[in-house]
């Protein structure tokens, strides 16, 4: 999966559990979650791709 990829894709998952939930704000707050944990994600992606690099050269 690329950098851009566990944003979008949990984002989705977000969306997902947004529709079956009860009140507007939950909606809401699912997809904010969603793509919070989405951008942590990114970043120990990022993060480790950095250290593997430093480490085979």
């Amino acid at each position: 999966m690329n950098r851009g990829g566990a944003v979008g894709a949990t984002t989705l998952i977000g969306l997902g559990i947004g529709f079956f939930t009860k009140s507007f704000s939950h909606f809401v707050g699912s997809l904010f979650i969603a793509i919070g944990v989405g951008l942590l994600i990114d970043y120990i992606i990022f993060v480790f791709s950095v250290r593997k690099k430093q480490s085979s050269s």
